[in-house]
């Protein structure tokens, strides 16, 4: 890449060569005199060099990328994507790591010549003629200072487009996951509805960033024409006048263009290199690094928050062919967030179960504080679970929130829904608490449910928390903002995850493997 990009750079010198003797050569013709064997011959040689330069210039760089996004895509495939989901991970190796070829050989080259060719230039001109030095050093940081302010609005948007794709795509993977299931609840036509407003809002975000792209362009264009006009209306007064020979204000006039020329490349590449730069951030985010600012200062009320043990965990499910689970075994801490990842079908909601005791494993134990757990309903009186396809009863909103503690009262059913980010939903209805749902509350959309369980989980005030994949029919504000407050209170947790957000607030990732059917740490 340092290759192509040094030829690059050294085409626009010689482009500023080649341009500085054309202007002398017209001036000797307008002028009469004889044109000088050695300046044709320098402007030929320029031109050759430059051609040359810039025709090597692209393999190379084409070159250097492919090379460069091969490799992140055989690390990626590997390591920082592992953990995301299917869809969200295709999303980034495939399109996304394709997308690094226009920011590699478009973007970077264009804003490296950006930050150099225009101070050369610049030197030229101040050796030339110092006073239209002076409009340009006025004129270039101005233009600098549009783009910076620009490009912070692109940056958003990009961001918002790229987390609007990651999550379009797990929508589509958790409607596809669950469809069986949608269609005998008949939610089948809500979830269509779903994807069909995200693929709107993803719809919405794109061309927002192409009319920022546009924007960036006209902005660059008319302050590069503006300043242009501005030199040539200073440089034709005082050649009228006599104060500027003729060789020197050609020279200039014919060297401005090549002023702006970088800037005018780089504002029409700024939304590509913006995608490229998010896509590298998206490969280098490691899983452990939040991406909500999570407030771990609380801690349950009812004490410290335990320790978790899961140790040599084996279950074969009735009539299956093989074990689901072999020999797991899993140390939560005190207050520690676990995220367990993994291909579907490899044991994640199934050790989930064992651990609240809906299943007994084959083999293996498990212990809260060192104390081993009974085969009991005991176990689950000091567990909160909150799983991916909530279910709701018929009765009021309070009723269902309650089910998580019977003595709850109504400002702590509030202040759990306020967890949940289900407050505002609950004060839109005209009955608020006493709403009554019906039987499965068909009148709540799927990600509303799922916000009730995440309360009734928080009203319940347990301190081991079991959320399986809990936001995942959730939009990624909402998201975001649910996991912020939930996994800010203390409790020892154990996240089944497959989104990006929920991996991201995990303390420690352990991903089942469907081949040996382990934890890998």
């Amino acid at each position: 890449m340092l290759t192509g990009t040094s030829l690059r750079l050294g085409a626009s010198i010689a482009t500023i060569g080649a341009t500085i003797v054309l202007a002398r050569c017209i001036a000797d013709v307008f002028d009469d005199r004889e044109l000088p064997v050695t300046a044709l011959t320098a402007l030929l040689a320029l031109i050759a060099v430059r051609a040359l330069l810039t025709s090597l210039s692209g393999p190379v760089l084409a070159t250097g990328a492919a090379r460069l996004t091969a490799r992140l895509r055989r690390v990626a495939l590997g390591t920082a994507i592992a953990d995301r989901s299917g869809l969200a991970a295709a999303s980034t190796i495939g399109p996304g790591i394709d997308a690094l070829d226009d920011h590699l050989i478009g973007f970077i080259p264009v804003r490296i010549g950006a930050a150099i060719v225009p101070i050369l230039v610049l030197g030229v001109i101040v050796i030339i003629d110092p006073l239209t030095a002076l409009v340009l050093v006025f004129a270039g940081p101005m233009l600098v200072l549009l783009l910076a302010l620009i490009g912070l609005r692109t940056r958003e948007l990009v961001a918002r487009r790229i987390s609007h794709l990651d999550w379009l795509g797990s929508t589509y993977l958790d409607l596809v996951r669950g469809l069986p299931t949608l269609e005998v609840h008949g939610r089948a036509n809500e979830m269509a509805d779903t994807v069909r407003t995200s693929s709107e809002r993803f719809a919405t975000t794109t061309m927002d960033v192409l009319r920022t792209a546009f924007q960036t362009s006209l902005v660059i264009e008319w302050g590069a024409t503006a300043s242009t006009a501005l030199v040539a209306v200073e440089i034709a007064f005082r050649l009228a006048g006599g104060h500027l020979g003729f060789p020197a204000a050609l020279t200039v006039l014919m060297l401005i263009p090549e002023f702006f020329v970088p800037w005018r490349e780089l504002a029409a590449r700024y939304h590509l290199g913006l995608h490229g730069e998010q896509v590298l951030d998206d490969l280098g985010a490691s899983p452990q690094t939040p991406l909500p600012s999570l407030d771990r200062t609380g801690e349950p009320p009812t004490g410290r928050a335990p320790v978790v043990e899961l140790h040599g965990i084996s279950h074969t499910h009735p009539g299956a062919d093989h074990p689901t689970l072999i020999d797991v075994s899993l140390s939560i801490g005190a207050g520690e967030i676990v995220a367990v990842t993994g291909p579907s079908g490899v044991g994640k909601s199934t050790l989930a179960a064992i651990l609240l005791g809906l299943i007994e494993p084959d083999r293996g134990t498990i212990s809260i504080d060192g104390e081993p757990l009974r085969a009991d309903g005991v176990r689950m009186q000091q567990m909160a679970w909150v799983p991916q396809h909530a279910s709701c009863f018929s009765g009021t909103i309070r009723d269902n929130v309650r089910l998580g503690r019977a003595d709850a009262s109504d400002e702590d059913v509030l202040e759990a829904l306020d967890v949940a980010c289900a407050l505002d939903l609950v004060r839109a209805l005209p009955e608020g608490l006493d709403t009554p749902l019906g039987e499965g509350a068909r009148r709540l959309s799927a990600g509303q449910r799922q916000r009730l369980a995440i309360a009734r989980a928080v009203v319940s005030q347990r301190p081991i928390e079991v959320l399986d994949e809990c936001t995942a029919l959730l939009d990624p504000d909402t998201e975001r903002e649910v996991l912020r407050r939930v996994l800010g209170r203390g409790r020892t947790t154990l996240l089944i995850a497959h989104r990006p957000a929920s991996i991201a607030c995990a303390d420690r990732v352990i991903e089942l493997r469907p081949v040996d059917l382990g934890a890998s740490r």
